[in-house]
This record gives structure tokens, C-alpha cells and sequence, in this order.
């Protein structure tokens, strides 16, 4: 595509290179007179800028290699054009009151540049509005100003502040949907417009508006009265002025180029040569664009102040109740559960316990109906206060219910009050020794704390007896009953005494325990000779008997289940004792044999 608009371009240049030689030279003499006075021009901008001390401007640069670039056909520089400032637009020269600023294009001391921009009149100047405060225009000196360069620019321009400013407000309505509509009437009234608009849910909503900035205190105002409740409103402003003046010279620059590229285009001698210049030319008119965009996006947000309302449903009330007070004892779980009534339409939900101690609050969704019509009732929570201090506390339900009939809210309290626990210490005694059917004492001691009430005792006497119970006056620290075993036992009874009373705590008890050994009933004393009880020996002998008895039926018992241990230990000592009986026997032999043969020897000597 290129390769094509470049030889479309140089069939072009060659047939006006054809007319021109056609007509004569006289042509080309006046093309060579204005070149050298364009040249002249640049010169004497050049030395204007060297005596002022200014560097060149930067948009130059792109345009000395596009000028040697144009005038290389033929050897000579084509001059270039001066290039003069696009007017700004009507309404951002106005805004900002910005004069011609010195070393910029359209501004005084360049040859061959137009006048300084005219200050706009009282008529042309806009409204001061809620966000553009104007302050004093300094005077500005009717002299030349070219030498002064170390002027500031706040010193020529007539100061108006672009200031930018936005609204967030948090509003709790009766209706979402007719909200929503209310604002956009009150936006269309006030000369804005709805920017957008937004439904959540059935219980959130949101609207976002533009409001021209003088009247924005009054839309706000409006807002609010339409509003159940604001619950939270927040304005921000933001002062865009510098970028605002900024992005004007700049543009003034862009436009400069602009002009100033589309001058070497039509003297373009080459292909190369156009569409170098053709490139720049757009990246220019893209920027001048992108510069124009933003100028007027600063205008219209400045102008028209931004309000961002996010809506939200007013909860209707609903009835419940969170139970009675209680009282309870430090580290003792407590259950909290609670009874409500929602109105129709409502299907979801949150219950949330917050215990008064400090500790995470609890959230529960789960609930159950009860046996009154339309009643729920809540899950059972359950919760430990670790510490009485701070006692009573304040336990706080909220309820809040949403569904088809919209949202529904409900509180409610209960106090809780926590107390150490009463500690009651009992003493049932040291170990009784009785004979069978002997009427014995129990008598135990016990201690009596503060805030005790309704003090009661009960002795067991482990032996399947009906306890002994009850109650103890106040100042009373001992309990007692008597008790019979009727028979005896190898083994000792254990008896225990259990302290209960009432605390504002609830129940207290503690208890104790003492072992009852029961001997056999003595027997009445029968024949005795000389000190000799023949019925009490009787007895002895019998009991050593049966003691004897258990014993070794205790040995046969172990002795039976190591049998297969003691089998293999016999089969062991068998073997062992045979084995010596062999040796022994071997060693006999050996010996009669010596023997033997010393006795045939010392025969043998005494026959020699």
C-alpha cells in the first residue's frame, strides 16, 4: 500500500514538474524570492531567540529534519514558515483568562507573529460558579515585554481556579425504587443529567448524578430531605488549575506544529519527503486531539459537580424477646436463646449475641417455630464468662430479618450477672473398726461460706441402707447419724457425706468419704479350762485352717498356669542330670581301669 501511495505521489510531482516547465521560469524565480525571504525569517528568529537567551522550542526539532529531508532534491534548504498560534478554544480561554505568554507562538517579540491574545471582556467571561473562585487579575504592563523572561506566568495570567469537586452520600429511604427516580427529577431540575443507575437487591440501590456547581449545596440540600437518615456524606475537591493552564499551552504548541508541518507539506519535493512529514503530521494531530479531550473534560467536570448516593432500605421494627436475667457462676456455660415474631414476607435471618464481656460477638441464621402461630424461636447459643469483674454484664441480641416484605430489624437485652462459685470443704472423719450389727457414729464437719442457703446433709453408708438426710440450721457446721452394719465383710464399706446448699449461683455441693471396716460378732464365751477358750480357739484354728487352704490353693492356682513353664524345666534338668550320671559313671570306669593297670604293674615288678 505504501509502495503504491508513493508512486501515485511521484506521478503527481512529475506532472506538475511538467506544467510548471511548460509555462516558463518566471514561476520558479518567484519561488526562489520567497524562499530566500522565508529564510530570512527564520534567521532573524533565530538571532531574536539567541539574544533573548531562550532555547529553541521543541517542537522545532521534528521540523529541522523534516526541512532537511524536503530540500535535498534540488541542494537548497526550503525556509521555514513561522508558525502562528491556533486560537484556543472559546471556552477554555475563557476559564483559564490566559493572555499570549512570551516565547510562545502568537505571542509578542517574534518577528513576523500576530499580537498578544486579547484579555477576554466582562461580557465573554463565564459566571463565577462553586468550584472556579476567581481572585485579583494582576496588572499586566503595557510595555514589551520580550526582555523580561524571568517574569512568572502567574504574574500574567488572570487567576481562576479550576476546581473539581465530588460527593458521596449514604442515605437509608422507605423506598428504593421511587428514591431512584425522586433524584433523577432533581437532578434533570437542577440542569444536570443521571449518569447512571444501579439496583443491588431488593434492600440496596445506588444513583450517580452531575448537577451543574453552582447548584450543588442546593441539590445536596434536596437530597437530604428526601432521606430517612443520612448516614454518611463526604466532598472532595480537587484543584486541576495548573494542569488546566498547562495542557492550554500545550496545546497552543501542538496547533503551531500542526500548521507548521502541513506549510512543508505542500513543498514536499519526494515521495520520502510527504510521507515523513504526512507521519509527524498525524502523530501531532493525535496528540492536539488527545489534549483537546482532556481541556474539555476538565471543563464539563468542573462545571458539573459529580454525587455519587448509594441507597439503602429503611428496616422496619420487629418485636422479640431475649429472655430473663440470669445468674450464674464464673466458668459455667450459659445458654441464650431468644423469641421473636417476624412480619410476613421476611425468610432470612441474622442473629447476632454480643455477650457484654469483650468476647467475639456470635451469629447465628438458623431459627424454629414454636407453638404460638407466626413465633420462631432462635438457636441455642451457649457461652462461659471467665471473669466476674465488670458483673452484671449487658447480653445484646439483634435480629435482622430480609425477604419479599423488604427488612426488618429488632433489639433487645438481658443482664447477666456472674459470681465466684461458694466453695463448701467437708471432713466425713478418719477409719471406723466395728463388729457386725454394733450401732456406729457418723459425725463429719464442714465449712459454711457466705450466701449459702437452704444448707442440707445426707450420709451414705454404702451398703445399700437408706441414707440419712437432712436439713441444717443456720450456723450449724456438723452433720451426724448412727448406722448398723448387720453383716460382716473382708472388704471395708465406704461411707460418704454430701453437703448441698443454695447460692445465688445456683447449687453448691461437696462430700467426703470414710472407710468402715466390720468385724465378725464375737462369740459368748463357752468351756474354759484354766483360761482356755475351746469355742474362741475353735474359731481361731478353723480361720488359720481356711487361711492355710486359700493359701495353698493360691500356689496350686500358679503353679497350674506355669505348668507348661515348669514342664520344660524338668525335661531341662532331666537331660542335665542324666548327662552328669553319664559322666560320672565314664569317670569311675577311667579310674578303676589306672588302677588296674598300676596293680598289674607293681605285680610285674615284684616277679621280676
Amino acid at each position: 500500500m505504501i509502495r503504491a501511495l508513493r508512486i501515485h505521489l511521484l506521478i503527481v510531482v512529475l506532472a506538475a514538474l511538467t506544467a510548471v516547465s511548460l509555462v516558463g521560469c518566471g514561476g520558479g524565480d518567484e519561488e526562489a524570492r520567497g524562499d530566500a525571504a522565508w529564510e530570512d525569517t527564520y534567521a532573524d528568529e533565530e538571532s531574536l531567540r539567541a539574544q533573548l537567551a531562550m532555547d529553541r522550542p521543541a517542537y522545532m526539532a521534528p521540523l529541522d529534519a523534516l526541512k532537511e529531508i524536503v530540500g535535498t532534491e534540488e541542494g537548497e534548504a526550503v525556509p521555514m514558515p513561522a508558525p502562528t498560534a491556533a486560537p484556543m478554544p472559546a471556552t477554555a480561554a475563557q476559564a483559564a483568562g490566559m493572555p499570549g505568554l512570551p516565547g510562545l507562538p502568537g505571542n509578542p517579540g517574534r518577528p513576523g507573529a500576530p499580537g498578544p491574545v486579547p484579555f477576554p471582556t466582562a461580557s465573554q467571561m463565564p459566571v463565577p460558579t462553586a468550584n472556579m473562585t476567581p481572585t485579583p487579575a494582576p496588572a499586566i504592563p503595557s510595555a514589551d515585554v520580550s526582555g523580561e523572561s524571568g517574569q512568572t506566568q502567574a504574574q500574567l495570567v488572570t487567576q481562576r481556579r479550576i476546581i473539581i469537586r465530588e460527593v458521596d452520600m449514604d442515605l437509608v429511604v422507605e423506598d428504593i425504587q421511587a428514591t431512584i427516580d425522586r433524584i433523577s427529577d432533581i437532578a434533570v431540575e437542577s440542569g444536570g443529567w443521571v449518569v447512571d443507575s444501579r439496583r443491588y437487591s431488593l434492600h440496596d440501590g445506588g444513583i450517580s448524578i452531575r448537577v451543574p456547581a453552582e447548584r450543588l449545596e442546593d441539590t445536596i440540600d434536596s437530597l437530604r430531605r428526601i432521606a430517612r437518615k443520612v448516614q454518611s456524606e463526604l466532598t472532595t475537591s480537587r484543584d486541576v488549575t495548573d494542569e488546566y493552564v498547562d495542557l492550554g499551552a500545550r496545546l497552543r504548541n501542538q496547533q503551531a506544529t500542526e500548521e507548521a508541518l502541513l506549510s512543508l507539506l505542500e513543498r514536499a519535493r519526494s515521495v520520502e519527503a510527504a510521507l515523513a512529514v504526512q507521519r509527524d503530521l498525524t502523530n501531532v494531530q493525535q496528540e492536539i486531539e488527545r489534549i483537546s479531550g482532556r481541556i474539555k473534560f476538565l471543563e464539563e467536570t468542573s462545571a458539573f459537580s459529580l454525587i455519587r448516593v448509594n441507597l439503602s432500605l429503611s428496616p422496619g421494627e420487629m418485636l422479640l424477646d431475649a429472655g430473663p436475667d440470669q445468674t450464674v457462676a464464673v466458668h459455667t456455660p450459659v445458654r441464650f436463646r431468644a423469641t421473636f415474631t417476624p412480619p410476613e414476607g421476611i425468610e432470612n435471618y441474622v442473629i447476632t449475641w454480643d455477650f457484654g464481656d469483650g468476647s467475639h460477638p456470635v451469629t447465628v441464621d438458623r431459627t424454629a417455630p414454636t407453638q404460638v402461630a407466626g413465633q420462631l424461636i432462635t438457636a441455642t447459643v451457649t457461652h462461659s464468662y471467665r471473669d466476674p469483674t465488670g458483673s452484671p454484664f449487658i447480653a445484646q441480641l439483634r435480629i435482622t430479618g430480609t425477604g419479599e416484605g423488604g427488612i426488618v430489624e429488632g433489639e433487645d437485652t438481658l443482664t447477666v450477672s456472674v459470681s465466684e462459685i461458694p466453695v463448701i470443704e467437708v471432713f466425713a472423719g478418719d477409719f471406723k473398726s466395728i463388729y457386725e450389727n454394733e450401732e456406729v457414729e457418723f459425725s463429719g464437719s464442714f465449712t459454711r461460706p457466705k450466701g449459702l442457703s437452704n444448707v442440707r446433709f445426707e450420709w451414705d453408708f454404702g451398703d445399700g441402707s437408706t441414707p440419712a438426710e437432712g436439713d441444717l440450721p443456720e450456723g450449724v457446721t456438723r452433720a451426724t447419724a448412727t448406722h448398723v452394719y448387720p453383716d460382716y465383710r473382708s472388704r471395708p464399706y465406704v461411707a460418704r457425706l454430701t453437703v448441698t446448699a443454695d447460692s445465688e449461683v445456683g447449687d453448691v455441693a461437696a462430700s467426703a468419704q470414710i472407710e468402715v471396716f466390720v468385724r465378725p460378732e464375737p462369740v459368748e464365751a463357752g468351756f474354759v479350762v484354766a483360761g482356755f477358750d475351746l469355742g474362741d480357739n475353735f474359731k481361731t484354728a478353723v480361720r488359720g485352717f481356711t487361711a492355710f487352704v486359700q493359701g495353698l490353693s493360691v500356689v496350686v492356682m500358679w503353679l497350674v498356669i506355669f505348668s507348661p513353664f515348669w514342664g520344660v524345666i524338668l525335661v531341662v534338668g532331666w537331660f542335665l542330670l542324666r548327662r552328669l550320671n553319664r559322666r560320672s559313671a565314664e569317670n569311675r570306669a577311667r579310674l578303676a581301669a589306672e588302677q588296674q593297670a598300676a596293680a598289674q604293674a607293681r605285680s610285674a615288678e615284684e616277679s621280676g
